[in-house]
Order: structure tokens, then sequence, then C-alpha cells
């Protein structure tokens, strides 16, 4: 396992896509949205997991927006989210960390976005930090960003806050 470990590191960095969800001011408040738009995500994002769960990356391309599709072909989507999650193993129970629903965004067009973020344990490291991000188009959530994140601490001083309050969303509860 720790001969894997740097292979897995530099896995888990690669990056999908290039939208940031970062607000644009560190003083503006972040949206949570409404319970409808959290659940409205949280299906959305459910959807992509299943399939990636499946390994159905190809099939994953019919969710993807075409603020993605312009930037990346279905080829080289299937390619970078295999890598991403492979050395990862199988995905097990994941928690909802928090949604931010911000209408602008670094390198996108304005608009409405949905991200959520979700803290996953898969079967070979624990407490991934998967984001998704969203665009409302045409009335449905399509994917345009995917990430995956781990932290680790050396030594025994205390870790950073959240990667999402970092990012720029709260961390909100599904409120039913």
């Amino acid at each position: 396992m720790l001969a894997r470990l740097p292979s897995m590191l530099l896995t888990i960095l690669l990056c999908v896509c290039s939208v940031q969800a970062r607000a644009t001011d560190p003083a503006d408040a972040i949206d949570t949205g409404t319970v409808s738009q959290q659940k409205q995500v949280l299906a959305a994002a459910k959807s992509v997991a299943t399939m990636f769960k499946a390994g159905r990356y190809a099939e994953s391309w019919r969710l993807v927006g075409p603020l993605l599709k312009a930037q990346t072909t279905q080829q080289e989507w299937v390619h970078y989210v295999s890598a991403l999650r492979a050395p990862l193993g199988a995905p097990g129970a994941s928690k909802v960390q928090g949604f931010g629903f911000p209408t602008a965004m670094a390198d996108a067009p304005s608009g409405q976005y949905g991200i959520i973020g979700l803290e996953t344990d898969f079967a070979n490291i624990k407490g991934v930090q998967e984001k998704f991000v969203f665009q409302y188009v045409d009335k449905e959530w399509k994917l345009v960003g995917y990430w995956l994140s781990k932290k680790f601490t050396i030594g025994t001083g205390h870790a950073p806050n959240s990667a999402f309050e970092a990012d720029g969303f709260a961390a909100a509860q599904l409120q039913r």
C-alpha cells in the first residue's frame, strides 16, 4: 500500500475540469439554496455517482453540461475520471458535506450553478472529499466539474478547516 501511495496521491490531485467553485469575494455570503434545489442537486450527484460506481464513465457523458463538453472530449472524460477513481477502489458510504448555489464562478459564464460536497469512503482510502459542480441548463442540472481530494495530516498538528469552507461554500445539512 505504501509503495502505491505516491501514485494514488498524484491521481487524486488530477483535476477533470477548470471550472472553480470559489466565491468572488470572501465577504460574500454563501447561498446554500432551497431545500428543493438541494434535493435536485443531490439527485443529480447520485445519478452521476451511480454511473461512476458501475464504471459506466462513457455513459455518464450524457449527464455532462455544455460548459464541460466545450473543454474536453468524451474520450478524455472517460480517461480522466477512470484515472481519478481507479486507485481508490470501490466506493462505499457517502455523507453530504455541504451545498453551494453561486451565480458566478471563475472562468465560467454567469448562470445558475449547484455544488455538492460529499465525503466518501472508498475501499482503499477513507474520507475522500468528492465535489460535484452542476449548471442548470434547459431545466436540468448538468455536470460541469468533478474533483476528488483527500487531506493528510503529517505530525501531530491540528488539520485546517474543511476544504469545502476554504473553497467558498458552506456546509449546510439537507433539511427534510
